[in-house]
């Protein structure tokens, strides 16, 4: 998907960025990553405050991906969870999952208060809603040799016109 316009499938060149399949050749939606040009923000109006978030076990529902449940957390409310699973975060308790089933909904409304649970995705700053939805990715713009690989190999993507129907 070096040359996207030209081959005319700008739909499958996004499908394929915003799935991850082009980092390979450098194209990402990464922030830092070189790829696509993100279109500047439309203004529109700021919007209202989020409502505070309820107490709630399981918010961001990484409990129930992990194929446990609250219930299954009790033990280790006071704990750090890296104790258990190596890939967690240091910093992680029980409790900031499942406040309810641990009794902590006093502790976990104060710390998402002062932004100490930004670490598992829950916030309530307005800019973030009320919910640990990760951001919008930046738009996309199809661009033809957008790594420049094509111009370095010293072609056009007329040139690779003829590959566009080649998997």
């Amino acid at each position: 998907m070096l040359c996207p316009v030209t081959c005319s499938k700008c739909t499958d060149w996004e499908a394929a960025v915003t799935a991850g399949q082009l980092a390979i050749i450098g194209v990402t939606l990464a922030p830092t990553g070189p790829a696509t040009t993100p279109t500047p923000p439309a203004t529109t109006p700021t919007p209202p405050a989020p409502p505070a978030l309820t107490c709630t076990d399981d918010i961001t529902g990484s409990v129930a991906a992990a194929g446990k449940t609250c219930t299954d957390l009790a033990i280790a409310c006071t704990l750090q969870l890296n104790a258990f699973d190596s890939t967690i975060p240091a910093g992680i308790y029980g409790w900031m999952l499942c406040p309810v089933t641990c009794s902590k909904c006093t502790d976990w409304q104060a710390a998402v208060d002062a932004g100490q649970l930004a670490i598992i995705g829950v916030t309530n700053s307005p800019s973030a809603g009320t919910t640990p939805t990760p951001p919008a990715p930046p738009a996309l713009t199809c661009t033809d040799d957008i790594t420049g690989s094509v111009a370095a190999a010293g072609k056009t993507c007329t040139d690779l016109a003829i590959a566009c129907t080649l998997q």
